[in-house]
């Protein structure tokens, strides 16, 4: 909420008219501060996410690693970018991840794969881990088999 915001709801509620000024050191005082907010995906699971940094911060090193992610750009919204958060806190708020139309089926997903494979070397040279995201062209039949092949 902007502070001009908060000052009606206060207003509203409770029939309290102040400055924002008052306001906002009043935050400041409690251990809050004013933030960019950081956007974090619904469809994420944390438990998932720290397992897999776990593995690959283990067994794998930078050099390894080819991250796979066709472009696209996400869809523009209205959200506000800052917000207030407890101090040493971001702010975050949790979102879906719209992505734009593309044009990659799972065919012309699989040609790509392909071609991006006859660049890899194998396992444990570099280049030879291939890391993607859950975008649903990236399951189709076939797909790990074809990649351990190489």
């Amino acid at each position: 909420m902007y502070l001009a915001e908060l000052r009606d709801a206060l207003l509203t509620a409770r029939g309290i008219d102040v400055d924002e000024s008052t306001i906002s050191r009043t935050l400041h005082r409690r251990g809050f501060s004013r933030k960019k907010v950081t956007r974090a995906a619904l469809e994420r699971n944390e438990e998932l996410r720290n397992q897999f940094q776990l593995l690959v911060g283990a067994n794998l090193t930078t050099e390894m690693l080819v991250f796979l992610d066709e472009a696209a750009c996400n869809r523009h919204t209205f959200n506000r970018p800052y917000a207030w958060s407890p101090a040493q806190k971001r702010a975050r708020r949790w979102d879906f991840f719209v992505r734009g139309q593309r044009s990659w089926t799972a065919e012309s997903f699989e040609q790509y794969v392909d071609a991006l494979l006859d660049e890899m070397n194998p396992y444990p040279m570099k280049n030879s881990v291939l890391v993607m995201d859950n975008a649903a062209q990236h399951h189709f039949d076939g797909l790990r088999e074809m990649v351990e092949a190489r």
